[in-house]
């Protein structure tokens, strides 16, 4: 309203988080290289910019039509792989109610070990941090991931502790090669998304383990590891009984 010249830009992971907003550009995936783009097309008249005009149904006072520029940076100006970012980007799995892209990566999409290790120093010497909450989406989606930033983790002079997002089931079947993997990088904190303990349910959403076999292997897990669980109530399958 007071700087109608300056250029209003919204973000997010999905479209329909964002489509709401006023802003000249919506702008949806990660960032880096569109917002790049978009800063050499507006202060360069000869840069190209990739968006998409698009029109969308509001419902306000009376039924309306909304422009907006969409720039798509998951396609048009992807930044995934990004190897010196500080959290790997992307996830092997393609659970049923995710949309966080990129899904279903296949290889190696982890920053460089050199990267990981002259962060977790530089921290350590300026602030004496060991303590980390990792904000991977998956951060046992590999055992060898584990065990590569395990590596380094042990050459350094110093005990950190890390706490994330875990997949329970693959701790489970994987057994103790990629416990003790955990234990040896000290990823003592685990939340896993367990979302139902029907199997059915479960099932419907692509974790299909047994459910005796998930309890069982939950109370085990409980004996090393500080556990945090979080659920999905209303999924297919699901009863009033099932989810008490």
């Amino acid at each position: 309203t007071n700087y109608p010249w300056v250029t209003t830009v919204a973000g997010g992971m999905m479209f329909n988080s964002i489509s709401g907003t006023d802003a000249d550009y919506h702008m949806i995936g990660r960032g880096e290289h569109g917002m790049d783009a978009l800063c050499k097309y507006l202060t360069n008249s000869g840069s190209d910019l990739k968006f998409k005009k698009m029109t969308r149904n509001t419902h306000g006072h009376g039924l309306t039509s909304k422009q907006y520029k969409l720039i798509d940076c998951r396609y048009d100006y992807p930044a995934e792989p990004k190897r010196t970012v500080k959290v790997s980007r992307g996830c092997r799995f393609h659970c049923a109610f995710c949309e966080y892209y990129p899904l279903g990566v296949k290889g190696d999409w982890t920053r460089d070990v050199d990267d990981f290790e002259s962060e977790m120093q530089e921290n350590y010497d300026r602030w004496g941090v060991t303590n980390y909450l990792l904000t991977d989406e998956t951060i046992n989606d590999r055992t060898e991931k584990i065990e590569k930033f395990g590596a380094v983790v042990k050459s350094l002079p110093f005990k950190a502790r890390f706490h994330g997002y875990m997949r329970s089931d693959l701790l489970i079947s994987r057994g103790q090669r990629e416990i003790d993997a955990c234990l040896e990088m000290g990823i003592m904190g685990h939340w896993y998304g367990v979302e139902s303990l029907n199997h059915q349910s479960a099932k419907a959403i692509g974790k299909g383990m047994a459910s005796d076999r998930v309890k069982e292997g939950l109370l085990m897990l409980d004996k090393h590891f500080e556990v945090n669980m979080s659920f999905i109530l209303g999924l297919p399958h699901e009863t009033i009984d099932s989810m008490r």
